[in-house]
């Protein structure tokens, strides 16, 4: 919006001012910052630095006495029924649990009294002998002797779990290193031997309950027994066990006879049945397998040879031999069928035999079932009982033989805790470490500097360097480095040194632009935000430089409310601008040439009562502008500032150009534009900023191109002055 605003008030060919683009920013640049605010960044170091070095010389020495604690998952299994399986969770817990023990109030009060730390005076001691008996005999927390002991102690203990490990180092601070250490130790042979009461109360309370309860189960077997007893001799079940045995040894037997007279029965029975379906008893199997029957038949094939023998030789059936030999025959087939029947009826009375057998096997098995039940009901009571003692009995076995085992395992001393490395007495003290303590004071010194210059510089709002003037959008027309001379810093007209002061005056010369008029000169107005920038002594050092270039110039005092120009000058007040407008002096009597110079002056002239700013808007100031706009080159015209004033809002309207003078560091942004505002809203020609008490010497990095050449940074604090000198330094610094 700025930009814009210069853009449309700066007639002619002036160029416009195009913002720069915006780089990322580099490492360089908060290297900057930090060079830039050194003076702030150093006190900060100086004073972090002395609080550390206070502290190395002021704290009382502190030292740190370490053990490492071996804390064992498990109590080393002397005996095999000692087994202590746990899950990984439960691991967990019970190492937390060990390392809150550590850091019990019970244990806390074991070590104050075990090495008498109430007597200590770290610990609000010394303390009488009543005192330190009344506090070791009182309850927890009755004691407050006793409690402001306790809760120093653990505040100077320290757990440290070593990771990845069943390890934990313990440490504790003293001012004396003996007890440091001798704390440390003492802790762990506390803690170890509370362990081992632990396990031993547990193992004793145990014992006495298993006891109890072995005793009373011993009575409950005793009970069982002898219902059991009294049961047998009524039921006359005295040898019940063996009676079982034989009832079912016999039912088996009793079966697999049943099954094997079955399967003959069926056997006799399906060979029965078939000889009776037989058509011939004689050639039924059994017949023929018989060796009298074989023997008869083959008596009776013998005989039919013979008959047909006897055939053969032509006898007939009437022949007394083929009688004889037909009668054997016939006698031999009878005794054969005879014997076939008599088969048969062997054959039924082997069937009658099996189903007689069957039958007597199956009866003699049902009376056994009958037996087997009747047995198994007057068991059943019987089994009941027997098994109440059985389970009753077990049980006495398991609670005494876990008695003998509670008992044998309260008397082993064996420990799962053990100290792999005692306290030894410290050397050295934790703090303070001088090396130390002084290099992490030189850090956070570093860092507290560092942040300090960063956020003061993010606060400074200020324009102190060429790159504030151009990120604000606005022309830069010059850089005037600051002059350490005593005298009032002028410039000579001609042969002036080459030094920085006078370089920036001509290269600002250089950046105006040059008369357009051939008729009319120049008329420059110089005006700034506040008082005290420095405007006054730029007007003038800008108007020598100009004549320095054989130019006729002119310099206007136009400040009615503050006249200075005289002064720096060394020439008389009147008669001057306001005695011209006012007909009081000629103009030709109030101009004056500068001695040594070619610059004409006309002072500010007789004070007015009156508001300046009505005199400089009158026609007067026009018609006296126009009068000198042929006599020379350029007109160099001193205002008041613009901030509050309207004196310079009035005269820029008259003028070719407004040149906006800014101290370095002392205004800031939004007043600078402020008054660009404002001055543009009144139209004025806004030709740029001119940023003056530069110090390119001091931060080269932040002016660029308008840094000064090492040959001029040479001569930069070299006194050259027109005028005699002042013994008040701050005299010359008031107008610059």
């Amino acid at each position: 919006m700025h930009t814009s605003l210069v853009r449309r008030a700066a007639p002619g060919p002036l160029p416009a001012v195009e913002i720069p683009f915006e780089e990322p920013l580099h490492l360089r640049d908060y290297w900057n910052v930090v060079r830039r605010r050194r003076g702030l960044a150093f006190c900060v170091l100086l004073l972090i630095l002395a609080a550390g070095l206070a502290r190395v010389v002021l704290l009382r020495p502190v030292y740190q006495a370490t053990a490492q604690i071996l804390i064992e998952r498990q109590i080393p299994s002397i005996l095999e029924f000692e087994q202590h399986p746990r899950a990984s969770q439960a691991w967990d817990d019970f190492y937390q649990t060990q390392y809150r023990l550590l850091q019990s109030r019970l244990l806390a009060r074991r070590v104050v009294e075990r090495i008498g730390l109430l007597h200590d005076p770290e610990f609000g001691g010394p303390r009488s002998t009543e005192e330190v008996t009344a506090a070791s005999q009182a309850a927890p927390g009755a004691s407050p002797a006793m409690e402001q002991a306790i809760n120093a102690f653990l505040a100077r203990l320290g757990i440290e779990p070593i990771r990845d490990s069943q390890m934990v180092a313990v440490s504790f601070l003293a001012g004396r290193p003996d007890l440091a250490a001798q704390a440390v130790n003492t802790l762990a042979e506390v803690y170890i031997q509370q362990t081992l009461e632990f396990r031993y109360r547990v193992s004793a309370e145990a014992g006495s309950w298993l006891a109890e309860e072995a005793n009373e189960q011993a009575r409950k077997v005793q009970a069982a027994e002898s219902v059991l007893q009294e049961f047998k001799e009524k039921e006359g079940l005295v040898s019940i066990d063996e009676r079982r045995t034989l009832v079912e040894q016999r039912l088996k037997d009793l079966g697999s006879a049943l099954t094997a007279a079955k399967t003959r029965r069926l056997q006799k029975e399906a060979l029965y049945g078939q000889m009776q379906d037989a058509a011939s008893p004689e050639e039924l199997p059994g017949a023929m397998a018989s060796p009298l029957i074989q023997g008869l038949r083959s008596e009776l094939a013998q005989l039919e040879r013979q008959g047909a023998q006897l055939a053969a030789k032509g006898y007939l059936e009437q022949h007394p031999e083929a009688v004889r030999l037909s009668r054997q025959l016939e006698g031999t087939r009878q005794k054969i069928a005879l014997e076939a029947r008599r088969v048969v009826r062997a054959a039924a009375n082997d069937h009658a035999a099996a189903a007689g057998e069957e039958t007597r096997v199956a009866e003699a098995l049902e009376a056994t079932k009958g037996e087997s039940l009747e047995l198994a009901k007057r068991g059943l009571r019987y089994d009941a009982l027997r098994r109440d003692l059985e389970a009753s009995q077990r049980l006495l076995d398991q609670l005494v033989a876990r008695q003998k085992q509670t008992d044998v395992a309260r008397d082993i001393r064996a420990s799962n805790i053990h100290v792999v490395d005692p306290a030894i007495v410290p050397r050295d003290p934790v703090r303070p470490r001088p090396v130390r303590d002084m290099g992490l004071a030189l850090l956070l010194g570093l860092a507290c500097a560092a942040t300090a210059a960063f956020v003061r510089d993010y606060f400074d709002t200020s324009v102190a360097r060429p790159s504030d003037v151009r990120r604000l959008g606005l022309p830069l027309l010059g850089v005037i480095p600051e002059t350490t001379a005593r005298n009032i810093p002028l410039i000579a007209a001609r042969g002036q040194r080459r030094e920085p002061f006078a370089e920036g005056y001509r290269l600002l010369r250089a950046s105006l632009r040059a008369p357009q008029d051939k008729d009319g000169g120049q008329v420059l107005v110089v005006t700034s935000t506040l008082a005290g920038e420095g405007k006054s002594l730029t007007s003038v050092n800008l108007a020598l430089t100009l004549a320095g270039s054989d130019e006729r110039v002119l310099l206007i005092d136009a400040d009615l409310r503050r006249p200075v120009l005289h002064a720096l000058l060394h020439s008389k007040p009147v008669p001057g601008l306001v005695d011209v407008m006012t007909d009081m002096a000629a103009l030709a009597q109030a101009i004056r040439r500068v001695d040594g110079t070619r610059l004409s002056f006309l002072p500010c002239g007789t004070p007015i009562e009156h508001s300046p700013a009505d005199v400089l808007a009158s026609g007067a100031m026009r018609e006296l502008l126009a009068r000198l706009r042929p006599q020379y080159d350029r007109i160099v015209l001193d205002t008041p500032p613009a901030g509050a004033i309207a004196d310079a809002l009035v005269l820029s309207r008259l003028a070719d150009g407004v040149l906006v003078v800014a101290r370095s560091g002392k205004v800031a942004g939004g007043e600078l534009l402020h008054v660009l505002d404002r001055l543009a809203s009144a139209g004025a020609p806004l030709w740029g900023v001119i940023l003056n008490r530069a110090r390119p010497d001091r931060h080269s990095y932040d002016y660029g191109p308008y840094a000064l050449p090492d040959s001029l940074a040479s001569q930069g604090r070299r006194p050259l002055a027109l005028g005699p000198a002042r013994s008040d330094h701050d005299s010359g610094r008031r107008f610059h």
